[in-house]
């Protein structure tokens, strides 16, 4: 040690420099309950109170014009491309006559759907869902059932799901427990799920062309003679929430929690959930009868 012998210096470094780094860990683990430093507790943080990690689709209106002598008609749900490949779908139909220009409603989504076979009678049975392998998911559905928060004011049998995040940011359903709420699939029940992919921020341009995509049951001859341009972005796409952004909205209750606890919580609430709303307060009798008497 005392001439610096590289074969002892060394070890006694690497042992000292774990050491520090140990000790750096042990202080982040006793103050991360408060201050949620690590990537991994904010997430799990925000699969607690609800706060999903999905992206916004884009919602843009497009110019349809109709170069050929005969109606053309589009209905919701009929698939389009973008010239960079993106699908989208269409939200707002329209029926365009012959030589003249229409608008459309459209939201760049791909839908894809599975299947699962419940394979065990457990109480909040869970089916996993995957992420897509280009952008993200912004919603998720599963066939003859209702969306619910928490299970809240959720009767036992209603068929309801809800949508689970964990410290990874993984997506699952999850479904309710019987005799106490929402409804517990057996086992061989067949659960059919819809996931809705976006791509989240896009760069849009006006004038940008898109076609129709090519189906062999609704694809025309009428359709690859019709022109379409982007007219106007109505809503931009968005990433799913980033850690940093993540972290602030946990630190906020008010933000994400709509728990009626305090007596403005639940009249902000009922606000924002029936609208409009014309009732003065929804928590407090004596100073609405004393208008409305």
């Amino acid at each position: 040690y005392q001439i610096g012998d590289p074969m002892i210096m060394q070890g006694l470094a690497s042992m000292a420099s774990m050491l520090a780094h140990l000790s750096l860990q042990v202080d982040v683990t006793g103050a991360e309950a408060f201050t949620k430093a690590r990537d991994v507790t904010v997430r799990a943080d925000a699969a607690v109170k609800g706060i999903l990690p999905f992206g916004t689709p884009s919602i843009a209106r497009l110019k349809v014009t109709n170069g050929t002598n005969q109606t053309m008609r589009v209905i919701a749900g009929r698939s389009l491309m973008d010239e960079q490949g993106r699908y989208w779908v269409v939200t707002g139909g329209a029926t365009i006559l012959a030589g003249e220009i229409g608008y459309m409603i459209v939201k760049q989504v791909r839908a894809r759907t599975f299947t699962h076979a419940v394979n065990a009678n457990r109480a909040f049975y869970t089916i996993e869902v995957s992420n897509p392998d280009i952008g993200c998911i912004t919603d998720i559905r599963v066939d003859g059932f209702e969306r619910t928060n928490d299970f809240a004011n959720i009767m036992a049998g209603d068929k309801v799901y809800n949508i689970k995040s964990d410290e990874y940011s993984a997506l699952s359903v999850q479904f309710g427990v019987s005799a106490l709420a929402g409804y517990q699939p057996a086992v061989g029940e067949t659960l059919t799920v819809i996931v809705e992919d976006t791509e989240g921020a896009l760069a849009l341009s006006v004038g940008m062309t898109f076609a129709f995509e090519y189906n062999e049951l609704t694809t025309s001859s009428i359709e690859s003679q019709m022109i379409l341009e982007l007219s106007e972005v109505t809503q931009q796409g968005a990433d799913p929430m980033d850690i940093a952004t993540m972290r602030e909205v946990c630190s906020y209750p008010a933000i994400y929690d709509e728990s009626a606890v305090f007596g403005s919580n639940f009249d902000f609430v009922i606000r924002k959930k029936i609208v409009p709303l014309t009732f003065l307060s929804t928590w407090n009798e004596r100073r609405e009868e004393q208008v409305r008497g």
